[in-house]
Formats: C-alpha cells, structure tokens, sequence
C-alpha cells in the first residue's frame, strides 16, 4: 500500500511524523498484550491481517532478546530518575 503525500514540506514532516507514531504505539500494543499480557499465548496474526507467521515470529524474538529487554530497563530508568528530579524541584 502506498501514499502520495503532497510536497509541501510542514504537511509531509507532519504526516510521516504521525504515521511513525502510530507505528510506534502499534509495536508497544503487540508487545505489551501479545508478549508479556494476557494475550501472550495467542498469536495476532488472525486479528490482523496484515501480519502473517514470519513477521510476527520476527517481531516476537526481537522483542524477547536481551539486548531489547535491557534498553528497556535504561528507558524505565531514565523516566524514574526524571520523576524524581520533578519531584524534588516541585
């Protein structure tokens, strides 16, 4: 499937900055109910049919590999420390 986006460059910046948000949150959705939620036993491929076997596969082993996981942890860490330093100012 594809798109033609005109040229005007606010509008194109604008909609391929929402596209990638869009995908992002996807991706975090599969993740946190296909791979560590209730739905971790089930594959999504009948609900959507857009991913088929070898993708989801893919996706499943990318997001359970430790080098994920660990970036994971930084990013947990990260919003921890700057809570708290709100906290601390406020």
């Amino acid at each position: 499937m594809t798109f033609d986006i005109p040229n005007v460059p606010t509008l194109r910046n604008k909609c391929l900055s929402t596209v990638a948000e869009n995908f992002r949150n996807f991706k975090s959705k599969l993740t946190s109910r296909y791979i560590f939620g209730h739905l971790k036993h089930k594959s999504p491929c009948s609900s959507y049919k857009s991913i088929d076997e070898e993708t989801w596969r893919l996706f499943k082993e990318s997001r359970m590999s430790e080098e994920w996981q660990v970036s994971v942890v930084h990013i947990i860490q990260f919003l921890i420390n700057k809570y708290i330093s709100y906290e601390l100012i406020n």
